[in-house]
């Protein structure tokens, strides 16, 4: 009676290697558990040790996955299905870089808030490479409100928007940035993709509550001046409640009003303004609306909203 023939056997080396490959790709964490890779890496102890580390980071991305989606209060299969995906206060840091990671999955997605979760631009690394490959193609609502992003996280996504191989956010309409601590640094950092084409479907951008300036005002309006700038398509802008912004800023925004061909579909801005009453209490700080301003916005049929906030000047 001839000996059976063992996996190794049957299989070469290189054979078996194509095939570890093959199972440890074909998990979805969203969905399929590792059970094929498991039972195969139990076939023959040669092949349990070569599936080992890729059976160990399936397992772990099935786990992480499992408490992603209960603190969404989703189950997984719910999650990959999502078009909004909006996480309550439970949601944290690790869930955030698990959500990242699981981002290619989620081809249908819409909508992503990730608002006042006190996010800084670490755990939304996994986020940002994942969009950098093309991930969340039809993903319109961006919103990151109200965490600590700074203008490292301007800059790190900046670099994703400037990849030519592949669209990052083509069809992003909104971005919403406010209450991040945001300065004219990493405002100017955006400006720089935003000038090349980048974001072209983008309507809404808010950027209120930052700590944006005169320069990151200037820079921009730069971005879209020219028949060939960007945010061809922007019609809400919202820059209130930025302290630092002057009369400066807001004679670079008259020019861009007077002048049709730059931010050429904008139709709301919000800006930063100070009752008279409130002047007397804080006389160091001037005082809004801006002539100018009103000109260019209504020759323009602009709706500009005067934001009266000192909650950021006291």
């Amino acid at each position: 009676m001839a000996p059976s023939r063992t996996w190794e056997d049957l299989f070469p080396q290189d054979v078996q290697i194509l095939i570890a490959g093959a199972l440890s790709v074909s998990c979805d964490p969203l969905c399929r558990p590792p059970v094929a890779a498991a039972a195969v890496a139990g076939v023959s102890h040669a092949l349990r040790e070569l599936l080992r580390p890729a059976l160990e980071e399936m397992r772990a991305a099935w786990t992480k996955s499992g408490e992603m989606a209960t603190s969404l209060g989703m189950t997984r299969e719910q999650v990959e299905s999502a078009t909004v995906l909006c996480p309550a206060s439970g949601f944290a840091a690790g869930h955030a870089v698990t959500l990242g990671e699981l981002m290619p999955l989620l081809r249908g997605l819409l909508r992503l808030d990730l608002a006042h979760k006190s996010l800084g631009l670490r755990p939304l690394r996994p986020l940002l490479s994942a969009l950098d490959h093309a991930a969340a193609p039809r993903l319109q609502f961006l919103v990151l409100d109200g965490n600590l992003l700074g203008d490292e996280f301007c800059g790190a996504l900046a670099a994703v928007l400037l990849e030519t191989d592949s669209p990052t956010l083509a069809s992003l309409k909104e971005l919403h940035l406010a209450h991040n601590r945001i300065t004219s640094r990493g405002i100017a950092a955006l400006s720089d993709t935003l000038s090349f084409g980048a974001l072209p479907q983008c309507e809404a951008l808010s950027l209120a509550s930052n700590r944006v300036g005169d320069a990151g005002v200037a820079a921009l309006v730069r971005s879209s001046m020219g028949g060939g700038g960007g945010l061809r398509k922007l019609r809400r802008l919202f820059l209130h409640s930025n302290l630092p912004i002057t009369r400066l800023g807001l004679r670079a925004l008259s020019a861009a009003l007077w002048d049709r061909a730059t931010l050429p579909a904008l139709r709301v801005l919000h800006l930063p303004a100070l009752s008279s009453h409130a002047q007397a209490q804080h006389p160091a700080i001037p005082w809004y609306p801006d002539d100018e301003t009103i000109a260019a916005s209504s020759a323009r049929g602009v709706d500009v909203v005067w934001c009266f906030d000192l909650s950021d000047r006291a």
